[in-house]
């Protein structure tokens, strides 16, 4: 159970004086812990989509399940956005459909805000987002307050990250 739904059980143990209100909060507490992710489509048009209205900054992560070194990227990632203070959204696209089953045990995968998952031809999709794209993940995307989206394999490195989160109002 997370720190907000304990808050929240704490406070209406203090202060409910209907056992009913008390048991359903605990009901929703439990199911929110240990609901499945939420995951959208990625389809052909979503990329194109998200140039013109992902809120800016943001950051796309394409990943695998199997992916050895994407936990490691995505830690990194979501410790930069926390240590520039910002609210900027890290945002998953998983490529491997049939890893699905897998997601919920990886943790990694929880610290991204949006959980998205590839729909369609995959060699098409990634040929969407970029031509010179092979596959290997993670694959990030840095889209900036402006322009076009910064694209990389692996770990952006410090002046990447610090083009996308450096100029940001604290």
């Amino acid at each position: 159970m997370n720190a907000l739904c304990r808050d929240r059980l704490r406070r209406s143990v203090v202060w409910s004086r209907r056992p009913i209100g008390l048991f359903a909060l605990m009901l929703v507490a439990v199911a929110r812990a240990h609901s499945a992710p939420h995951f959208e489509d990625f389809t052909a048009v979503t990329w194109t989509q998200w140039q013109r209205v992902l809120p800016r900054p943001a950051i796309v992560v394409f990943s695998t399940t199997y992916c050895p070194t994407c936990p490691q990227v995505f830690n990194d990632l979501a410790h930069s956005v926390r240590h520039a203070g910002a609210a900027v959204p890290l945002i998953a696209v998983i490529m491997d459909i049939d890893g699905l089953a897998r997601v919920e045990r990886l943790e990694h995968f929880r610290l991204a805000d949006r959980l998205f998952v590839f729909r369609g031809n995959e060699a098409a999709l990634r040929f969407s987002v970029d031509p010179r794209w092979r596959g290997v993940t993670p694959y990030v995307a840095l889209f900036g307050l402006r322009g076009a989206p910064t694209l990389t394999a692996g770990n952006p490195d410090a002046a990447q990250m610090r083009a996308v989160l450096g100029d940001l109002p604290k």
